[in-house]
């Protein structure tokens, strides 16, 4: 739980100070 917590507000944070990365290119460093 606490890692899916986590990816979730990293997610969010990568979203807002890289706008330009899609979210599946996150995902796929993930």
């Amino acid at each position: 739980m606490f890692l899916k917590g986590k990816g979730a507000i990293d997610l969010v944070l990568l979203d807002l100070t890289m706008p330009h990365m899609s979210g599946l290119e996150v995902l796929e460093r993930i």
